[in-house]
């Protein structure tokens, strides 16, 4: 009778014709399949632990600005604006987003002020609203929200946000459309109204009416007073001083986000950024921004 040894590889193992040989290759197989049950478990045990380490690397990456300044204490300002959402926007009473919101950054990332507005619906850290605003809660330094239309989502942000704000001394802007029933006065909320325009320059009249109000406010004033970096706008860097195309401005502005470091940037490093971008030109755009800094000082 032939003796046969365990073989190492399922594949390995030759069919056998005595019954005696059958009859002894049956542990051999059970042992086998035990083997491979246990190391596919343990394979499906690994790959759910990478899964989780995966899962918490994105949401550290996600946040990893916000726990490297938890209080708000960024460079320059930013200002969150929480806003009326809905997955179609012509279902909202007024266009918050498309009018409303470009007109607050009109305002306020240009002169005096060089803030950043960030939106709470702009999905920028998070593909859901709700994680995406409280990431930029950590981060602001001031609000802005417009209860016209006492969204419940709106309310419930703006007590989250009223709890922080009293917490850190932060300012929190109230924006009202004229014609609707005020919220009931509270400390430390500044109140601004815009009138509801209409036709092609809707954007603009808003601008206006905004920066007239904004100008006149304390709290306004308070920030200013207070060193900090001024962001460099994308809107900044597509005005009359640079001239800068959509692309170029974007490119830049998401580089380096505000204007000391794009000063004191390699000029390298701002070529590498801008693809076809010339030493001189980028030497140019350097030279204005910092012209502009020795402005504000």
């Amino acid at each position: 009778m032939e003796v046969y040894e365990a073989p190492q590889d399922p594949q390995n193992i030759r069919p056998l014709h005595s019954k005696e040989s059958k009859e002894n290759q049956y542990p051999i197989l059970e042992e086998l399949l035990t083997k491979a049950t246990s190391n596919a478990t343990q394979f499906k045990t690994t790959q759910e632990r990478l899964m989780l380490i995966l899962q918490d690397l994105r949401e550290e990456q996600k946040i990893e600005l916000t726990r490297s300044q938890p209080d708000g204490s960024n460079k320059h300002i930013i200002c969150l604006v929480i806003l009326p959402f809905k997955e179609n926007p012509a279902a909202l009473p007024f266009a918050y987003e498309s009018v409303l919101f470009p007109a607050l950054r009109n305002v306020l990332e240009q002169h005096p002020y060089y803030w950043q507005v960030a939106c709470s619906n702009d999905k920028f850290h998070d593909d859901t609203v709700d994680i995406n605003t409280e990431i930029w809660m950590k981060q602001a330094q001031a609000f802005i929200v417009d209860v016209s239309d006492r969204d419940p989502d709106v309310m419930v942000k703006f007590g989250n946000i009223e709890a922080q704000a009293k917490r850190r001394k932060q300012p929190i802007f109230i924006l009202e459309r004229e014609g609707v029933p005020q919220l009931p006065s509270k400390s430390g909320i500044t109140r601004i109204a815009y009138r509801t325009h209409s036709g092609p320059h809707t954007i603009d009249d808003i601008t206006k009416d905004l920066a007239s109000a904004f100008a006149g406010k304390p709290k306004v004033k308070d920030i200013l007073v207070v060193s900090h970096y001024h962001y460099l706008s994308d809107l900044l860097l597509m005005g009359k001083e640079f001239s800068m195309s959509h692309e170029t401005a974007t490119a830049l502005s998401s580089k380096y986000q505000t204007m000391e470091a794009f000063q004191s940037a390699s000029l390298d490093d701002i070529c590498k950024t801008i693809l076809g971008l010339s030493s001189q030109v980028a030497r140019g755009y350097q030279e204005a921004v910092r012209a502009l800094l020795y402005k504000l000082l």
